[in-house]
């Protein structure tokens, strides 16, 4: 979960594998753990090597239809992100990772099972850049 206030519940890709300048659908299924006053943004993005960036969302939950703080207490949202890789993304597996920011750009930590705060994103997948 993150900041003990929101759970990824899910996720699903339409494909993991694709060309440079192609597009993938990601859909994520999420859950709100707590009442919040914050609208947080959800970012989606594809990663290389050294942390360079090759596609990337940053939005309000569905475009902006669900603010996170209208969300009640264990409703599921679910939301389509569509990512469009960089023309010039070079062959090779790369890593998609989610997050969640506050209008300040501060992101909210993962909690683990056990309590203790981890990374501020989540790798969900790879996908594989075909030549």
């Amino acid at each position: 979960n993150f900041g003990g206030q929101i759970e990824l519940a899910g996720y699903d890709m339409d494909r993991r594998a694709l060309r440079a300048g192609e597009s993938f659908v990601l859909t994520l299924y999420w859950r709100g753990l707590k009442p919040m006053t914050v609208n947080y943004s959800v970012f989606a993005h594809v990663r290389g090597a050294g942390e360079s960036l090759w596609a990337q969302s940053d939005s309000w939950p569905q475009d902006g239809a669900a603010p996170t703080a209208a969300w009640a207490v264990g409703q599921l949202i679910m939301e389509s992100r569509t990512l469009t890789l960089k023309p010039d993304t070079a062959p090779g597996v790369y890593d998609v990772e989610v997050g969640l920011y506050d209008e300040p750009g501060n992101r909210l930590q993962l909690v683990l099972p056990d309590g203790r705060l981890t990374d501020n994103f989540v790798y969900l997948s790879k996908i594989r850049v075909l030549p």
